[in-house]
């Protein structure tokens, strides 16, 4: 860009893998190494750039939003915001602060997701734990972190797939599945995950898991 940083091959795999089944088929060598380009097709990259090609907004766009962003909009069209400075997950409606969400306690909320029911799921880094909230602010569940057949130790990300089960990515663990009422359905990763950063589940049901180690994506199925 106009400021001489790039969008790097691990910049690629970590964040638009969260998009593309095949982020390197997007982004190739050649468009990340302005050196491998002829004359002329660096050329025109450099005036995509400094236009602000549309084409390319659109793509920023899209990375902004799968990022880390630890904020998740509720079914009423209220946003809510992780404030890992001050402790606490704020509520927004239409850009304006409206409260603390769901009180005044404190929580260091890493990750915050939207479930089907319309409840906020938050994932705690100060215990560990599950939270999910109904939109009112009512505690619906809490899941610790120790349960009947697991214990993770580093939760890391969070996932829902189409039935409401709940993934959680540990560091060190691989990624346990748990049923919406918090119950274990199964582990797996190991040893195919070395050390687990990001999860995403896809349209397809396929759980896909960044190794922050190998920098690569795992796809399980």
């Amino acid at each position: 860009s106009r400021l001489g940083y790039r969008i790097t091959k691990r910049f690629v795999t970590r964040f638009f893998g969260r998009i593309f089944n095949h982020p390197g088929t997007v982004f190739s060598d050649e468009m990340l190494r302005p050196e491998l380009q002829d004359a002329s097709i660096f050329a025109d990259g450099m005036d995509n750039i400094v236009g602000r090609d549309p084409r390319m907004l659109k793509v920023f766009e899209m990375i902004s939003s799968v990022a880390d962003t630890r904020a998740t909009v509720l079914v009423s069209g209220d946003t809510l915001v992780s404030d890992l400075k001050r402790k606490r997950v704020l509520r927004f409606r239409n850009g304006a602060f409206v409260n603390v969400f769901p009180d005044r306690t404190e929580r260091e909320v890493i990750r915050l997701l939207t479930t089907a029911r319309g409840e906020a799921l938050m994932l705690r880094k100060d215990d560990k734990s599950l939270e999910i909230v109904d939109d009112s602010g009512r505690l619906v569940a809490k899941i610790g972190p120790r349960g009947v057949g697991y214990e993770w130790k580093k939760p890391v990300d969070i996932a829902l797939d189409a039935f409401s089960n709940i993934y959680v990515a540990d560091e060190d663990q691989g990624v346990f599945v748990l049923s919406p009422k918090g119950d274990l359905l199964t582990v797996f990763g190991l040893p195919d995950v070395k050390k687990a950063k990001a999860l995403a589940v896809d349209a397809s049901g396929a759980v896909l898991v960044y190794d922050d180690r190998t920098e690569t994506i795992v796809r399980f199925k």
